[in-house]
């Protein structure tokens, strides 16, 4: 009887060995892209680990497709395709839904796709149910890079998940707040008003110069945007050393998961920006590196911002 257990346990954990393989990788990869696009590394790094991720679920799809036209073709047997699929069915789910979402061209989700997809065609010409894999895979390229890419706006649906914690207030600042009591803040100018977001006011709106403020342990460039004096966004910028933004990136972002969960990768405006929800407003943070040097924005912008009239 405990030869007949050993033999079971034995089995059971050479069968579920290929999922914890599977979660141990998938895993790995998830965190080295958050790492990736958090942290001070170049954006072409970010971009190719995105895309090799992206490669390994392409060839995952590209293998389940092949057996499964094998077997329909009576290549192979029903019987040997069911383990088979169900692992790289796995593989190819991880790896695609670790890549969603995140902020690179829709080349680099499109191509690996294509690439199979191309190889599978050429195969076609000696093993003609290699066609079926190729046209789901350059279909799936198409399908991947479109539906799987970033939303361009800040504007998110009520139904996505809102943090109950209002946005933190950034030193002396908070949106929603009047600038009655706020003392040296100076208007910008017509021409850089224009320079900073031309065509995007709204009435009552005014734009400030305002005292630096402290956060995370750094004095930050600060600008206030009010609307009839009360502030609705407030944004600091820094710019410092390339290996000092990457810890302030990090703490910010820490913070911000802590207080209102998971965060957005999202493109606006042509920037990639990491974003939180508040329940009175939503949170952005962009790192741009400049050479040894690196410039940290944060931005914070009330909900109330769509009741607002533009002028």
């Amino acid at each position: 009887m405990m030869t007949s257990l050993l033999k079971m346990a034995a089995s059971a954990g050479a069968a579920l060995l290929p999922f914890f393989i599977i979660y141990v990788a998938a895993t790995f990869s998830y965190a080295l892209l958050n790492f990736l696009g958090l942290s001070g590394r170049s954006r072409p790094i970010f971009i190719g680990a995105t895309f090799a991720v992206v490669g390994i679920g392409a060839y995952a799809i590209s293998f389940v497709t092949d057996m499964i036209a094998q077997a329909y073709f009576r290549q192979l047997p029903f019987t040997n395709i069911v383990w088979p699929c169900i692992t790289w069915s796995l593989i190819a789910l991880c790896s695609l839904a670790i890549c969603a979402r995140r902020p690179v061209p829709y080349l680099a989700r499109a191509v690996p796709f294509w690439l199979f997809g191309g190889m599978a065609f050429v195969a076609s010409l000696t093993h003609p149910w290699n066609l079926i894999t190729a046209i789901v895979l350059i279909l799936g390229g198409v399908a991947y890079g479109l539906f799987a890419g970033q939303r361009g706006s800040t504007n998110w649906s009520s139904k996505s998940r809102e943090s109950a914690e209002p946005c933190f207030s950034i030193g002396q600042y908070s949106i929603d707040t009047t600038i009655d009591e706020l003392q040296d803040l100076t208007p910008l100018s017509p021409e850089e008003i224009v320079a900073l977001n031309p065509g995007a006011m709204f009435d009552g709106e005014q734009i400030w110069h305002s005292p630096d403020a402290q956060f995370v342990g750094l004095q930050w460039n600060t600008i206030l945007a009010t609307v009839n004096r009360t502030i609705y966004k407030i944004s600091i910028q820094w710019t410092g050393p390339r290996h000092q933004a990457g810890t302030a990136c990090r703490d910010i972002s820490i913070l911000c998961t802590k207080d209102y969960g998971k965060q957005e990768d999202i493109v606006f405006q042509g920037s990639d920006l990491t974003a939180w929800r508040a329940c009175d407003g939503n949170i952005s943070l962009q790192m741009v590196n400049m050479g040894p040097e690196s410039l940290l924005i944060v931005t914070t912008t009330s909900r109330k911002v769509s009741q607002f009239k533009r002028i």
